[in-house]
């Protein structure tokens, strides 16, 4: 019983750190697309993705507003 609870959590972990990767992702493509569609100019573009890179890692994806 121990044992399936240990696995238990450990699948949980597994499955919320997938989750937050594939978020990350996502968000990352609906931005490129976003910046594609308005042709938004290149030296701009690359300052948008890279504020949007640091801030994930600073805040992890969570929400610092609420």
């Amino acid at each position: 019983l121990l044992y399936a609870t240990i696995f238990g959590n450990v699948t949980t972990i597994f499955q919320q750190m997938y989750a937050n990767t594939n978020r990350y992702h996502e968000m990352l493509n609906s931005v490129r697309d976003f910046l594609r569609l308005y042709q938004v100019p290149k030296g701009l573009s690359e300052r948008v993705m890279d504020y949007i890179v640091s801030t994930w890692s600073m805040s992890r994806g969570i929400d610092t507003d609420k």
